[in-house]
C-alpha cells in the first residue's frame, strides 16, 4: 500500500483504481476547492508522506532546482489521460515502495513514468 497525493491534472478515474487496490488516496481537487498551487500541494504532501503523482513539469522545479523537501514524485510523461488508470501508476504502487524512491536511487524510468527519489530531511 502506497500513500499518494495525485494532482489536479492526473485522472480522477486513476483516484478511484487506486482507492479500490486497497491505497490511501488524497485527490487534490477533493482536497482543496481552488488549486492552492504547487508548493502547497508538495508541502501537504511530505508532512503526510505522500508521494506526488503529477503531470506537470513544475514539481521537478521546485524538488530538484529549489530542493524543496518531497516524500517521491511520480511525474506521467507523455501519457494520455486514459494510461492514468491501472496500467500505470497501479503497477508503480504495487511494485514500487518508498525505499526505491530513495534519494540513494538515481530518478528511474517506468514504461512513460519519470520518478523523482524523495528527499529524507
Amino acid at each position: 500500500m502506497m500513500k499518494l497525493l495525485l494532482d489536479s491534472c492526473v485522472s480522477r478515474q486513476a483516484v478511484n483504481e487506486l482507492t479500490e487496490s486497497g491505497h490511501d488516496v488524497l485527490y487534490a481537487p477533493a482536497y482543496w476547492p481552488e488549486d492552492p498551487g504547487d508548493d502547497e500541494i508538495l508541502k501537504l504532501a511530505f508532512d503526510e508522506n505522500r508521494v506526488v503523482v503529477t503531470i506537470d513539469k513544475d514539481f521537478g522545479e521546485l524538488t530538484v532546482r529549489q530542493g524543496l523537501p518531497h516524500s517521491g514524485l511520480i511525474r506521467l510523461v507523455n501519457l494520455r489521460v486514459a494510461q492514468h488508470v491501472f496500467k500505470s501508476l497501479s503497477r508503480i504502487a504495487k511494485n514500487c515502495t518508498l525505499d526505491q524512491l530513495s534519494p540513494l536511487n538515481p530518478v528511474m524510468y517506468v514504461f512513460a513514468l519519470r520518478i523523482q527519489p524523495r528527499n529524507k530531511f
